[in-house]
């Protein structure tokens, strides 16, 4: 039953941490009712609370195929017998989730490099009204995507604010603002999702250190 299929589980959590007390408390509704999968877990050992998420998962088959499919095997004496089997997967749209729950802080996602939908975010201020912004902004464009990076340029006509906690909140990793005062001093701001504070880049080098950062 469903239920057996969920002690099996924990028991084999409860081995596969070294065995001694541990206890699985219910972290997602209808965990224990006979659902086939659960997404999270906290795992509560030695006083110690320490959040999970299932990303992979195995299956015990036993000898229910087995039997069916008459598969056999000979054993060291010689002797048939009936296979046992087992199937294991990892969910793709899991280890998305995964990755968020991981690194996420209250303005929104901090995407890994490796894992992030575009690397590197361009955000030019005023990129309809300004030609000197649109120009900066298509270069830098052009500069990253011939050298492989995957960057987008955010063109829509909005405010700043707006601007920067979009691109905050959907966790681009690398951000380079482009304005007009900056530009007048020959700079661009550039900030990691982590970084508490931009700094400050000479339009000549913007690219270059974000493709260092990214590539080293």
């Amino acid at each position: 039953t469903a239920g057996r299929r969920h002690q099996r589980r924990i028991e084999g959590l409860t081995t596969a941490l070294g065995g001694g007390a541990v206890d699985l408390a219910q972290a997602q509704s209808g965990f224990f009712q006979g659902q086939a999968f659960f997404a999270e877990f906290v795992v509560i050992r030695q006083g110690l609370a320490l959040r999970g998420i299932e990303v992979g998962h195995i299956f015990q088959l036993r000898t229910k195929y087995a039997e069916a499919l008459n598969c056999k095997f000979l054993n060291e004496q010689g002797k048939e017998q009936i296979m046992e089997m087992g199937c294991y997967g990892i969910g793709v749209s899991r280890i998305l989730g995964a990755a968020i729950e991981q690194n996420n802080d209250a303005r929104g996602i901090i995407w890994p490099d490796a894992m992030a939908p575009f690397q590197v975010a361009i955000v030019p201020m005023g990129y309809a009204k300004s030609e000197a912004v649109r120009t900066a902004a298509d270069a830098l464009y052009a500069e990253l995507q011939a050298a492989g990076i995957d960057a987008f340029l955010d063109d829509r006509d909005e405010r700043p604010g707006s601007l920067l906690a979009d691109n905050e909140l959907i966790g681009t990793p690398h951000r380079v603002v482009i304005g007009d005062r900056g530009l007048k001093e020959g700079v661009v701001e550039y900030q990691g999702r982590r970084d508490a504070e931009a700094t400050k880049l000479a339009v000549a080098d913007v690219a270059a250190t974000v493709i260092a950062k990214l590539k080293g």
